[in-house]
């Protein structure tokens, strides 16, 4: 629930006269907000929601005139928010359908300013501001045997254009994840011919440990970031 996609609740006459409240279990500290008309309410939780917790909801009027003691339930529902981490399963095959679905359901791990998400079981990235999903870019990570490595990082330094000595090849929109600059993220790997490669392979862990990104998304990336922007891989 965002401010975005409120609990809505209609009612079939204006409210004006009634005081209604919503309890929901477990207890969530709510901010209200009734149309000019009084006759649709939107409530809104007052902190974020942890990940994956089920609430049960109740909406309950009385008459202003009334005791507090006579509010009467007239409507239950229930929801769950959605898990910090989809299990493996349940990522969709179609890659376009994978990254509506990250869009969808990636939450923040770092709430303030900007990071980089790095997915490995998805093989996406998403990139985060203030906690709100900004875009979501199919990668290419450490094929087996030279795994991407996971934990939290820094961006180093970045460059729009770094030759890589030990394979022979251009990596546009270079930015560096280790401080030895070992690993990093860039763009498909270019060689000197100006062949680009791994486009076909985005999506599939296929990378010497790299982070790769495909064309636009990795210059997209590259001017979100600056020398300093944490990076979560996981």
């Amino acid at each position: 629930m965002g401010i975005e996609d409120p609990i809505v609740v209609d009612f079939d006459r204006p409210i004006d006269k009634f005081s209604v409240k919503i309890s929901t279990n477990p207890e969530v500290e709510m901010v209200y907000h009734n149309t000019d008309n009084k006759n649709q309410l939107s409530v809104l939780p007052k902190d974020p929601l942890p990940s994956g917790q089920k609430y049960e909801v109740r909406v309950l009027v009385k008459e202003e005139t009334e005791k507090d003691t006579a509010f009467k339930e007239i409507y239950f529902s229930n929801f769950e928010t959605p898990p910090l981490v989809i299990a493996p399963q349940d990522w969709e095959k179609d890659f376009g359908l994978r990254l509506e679905q990250a869009k969808k359901y990636t939450r923040a791990r770092i709430l303030t300013g900007r990071y980089i998400d790095v997915n490995l079981t998805s093989q996406i990235m998403s990139i985060f501001d203030q906690g709100k999903i900004v875009d979501a870019f199919m990668i290419s990570t450490g094929k087996k045997g030279m795994e991407t490595p996971k934990g939290n990082f820094t961006i180093h330094n970045k460059t729009p254009r770094a030759w890589s000595k030990e394979y022979g090849l251009w990596m546009p929109f270079w930015m560096a994840v280790a401080t030895d600059g070992s690993f990093g993220i860039h763009e498909l790997p270019e060689w000197p011919n100006g062949y680009k490669e791994g486009a076909n392979h985005l999506g599939t862990p296929v990378s010497h440990g790299c982070i790769r990104l495909g064309v636009g998304p990795a210059k997209q990336v590259y001017d979100f970031t600056e020398v300093g922007t944490p990076v979560v891989i996981y």
